[in-house]
């Protein structure tokens, strides 16, 4: 931190306890200049947001990186499945977030879901289109929305 960055990613604490250990510790010991903002990481899942804004409680300024995987290998991979249904099961679930329905542009991506290509070569084509980790407004926006969410 004693580098002159304003702003720093210093991890992905719902992937592992010892990211969140260290973000915690961060914190904790007041190692963070008040001018800097540290950004996180966390898959648009519920109990990893959740994981992820307890690992920031009393951070002075956080960013939140939301995704949701948009490579249809990626998603094969990892869900099992590249479906339409998948994806849609995605976008309620992160409907049904409080906090992340305040950091992502929900009633937008169902609009992108409705638009959405049925044929999957189709889709893979226009992914890049449909990005699913859509932050809502712009930055200052989004930072403080999770100021109030901590």
């Amino acid at each position: 931190m004693k580098l002159g960055f304003k702003e720093i990613e210093v991890g992905f604490p719902s992937a592992a306890d010892v990211e969140f250990a260290f973000i915690r510790r961060l914190i904790d010991e007041n190692r963070i200049p008040d001018d800097v903002w540290i950004q996180v990481l966390t898959q648009a899942r519920e109990h990893l947001i959740r994981r992820t804004f307890e690992s920031l409680r009393g951070a002075k300024h956080a960013i939140v990186h939301l995704y949701n995987s948009t490579s249809p290998l990626q998603r094969k991979i990892t869900f099992g499945d590249a479906t339409r249904e998948q994806m849609a099961a995605d976008i309620e679930r992160l409907d049904a977030s409080p906090v992340a329905s305040r950091l992502v542009d929900v009633p937008r991506l169902k609009r992108l879901m409705a638009e959405w290509p049925k044929d999957e070569h189709a889709a893979q084509l226009r992914e890049a289109e449909y990005r699913l980790a859509l932050a809502r407004g712009d930055l200052p926006q989004a930072a403080q929305a999770l100021t109030a969410a901590l």
